[in-house]
């Protein structure tokens, strides 16, 4: 927890051996992580309005820098024709700060989204899969007086929104774009479409998403 620099719960000594040595940021990290973690709710409520979960966790690298990863789950049940929805995704970043100052991030998202829809009209199907997006830039500090632990934040916040951005245009198409294809001809209706050609939808979308994260 970045409240309580805790783990929850508590770890089982006897299990893991009393060699094991558990993973703490330091002061420093740490306090970076409780003001990411207020950050990333609000950019959360933003986005995702209610019914979502979000973390943050910020930890040493073997480089001159740090890692960090956010978390944000969104579920979502009856509503606008899906029965159960599930948005997943996680955001890991390094950060690698060299001699002159210059900051080099790297943010790799990858996101998870699961729907099930199911009605009367047209007729039941799970989908599911996932869309990496990866995104660099190396930014100069602006100055000794500069306050880094918000440089750092404002900038991996601004390339996680920018990531989602892209990988939400993107689900839109693959998705919800084929799914409305596939209702308007009638394919999902029940009374037309047998198990093996339901089979053969879903894989069909199974390897567009596929192939879509192979080309990232």
């Amino acid at each position: 927890s970045p409240w309580s620099n805790q783990y929850s719960p508590p770890i089982d000594m006897s299990e893991v051996g009393e060699d094991y040595q558990p993973m703490y940021p330091t002061s420093e990290l740490l306090s970076m992580e409780l003001k990411a973690n207020d950050a990333f709710q609000r950019y959360a409520k933003l986005y995702y309005d209610n019914n979502y979960l979000t973390s943050v966790y910020f930890f040493d690298t073997d480089t001159k820098g740090f890692g960090c990863c956010w978390l944000v789950k969104k579920q979502q049940s009856e509503n606008a024709g899906i029965q159960e929805g599930v948005w997943d995704a996680i955001h890991l970043a390094t950060v690698i700060i060299d001699e002159k100052q210059k900051v080099k991030y790297r943010v790799i998202s990858t996101v998870f989204l699961f729907l099930k829809i199911s009605n009367e009209q047209q007729g039941a199907v799970d989908m599911g899969g996932h869309i990496n997006k990866v995104k660099e830039e190396l930014i100069q500090i602006d100055s000794a007086k500069t306050d880094l632990e918000q440089f750092h934040i404002r900038n991996i916040g601004k390339m996680i929104e920018q990531n989602e951005a892209e990988i939400r245009q993107e689900m839109q198409g693959i998705y919800l774009n084929k799914s409305k294809q596939i209702i308007n001809t009638g394919r999902l209706r029940e009374e037309y479409m047998t198990k093996d050609e339901k089979s053969g939808f879903q894989k069909e979308l199974f390897e567009m998403i596929k192939k879509k994260s192979a080309a990232e």
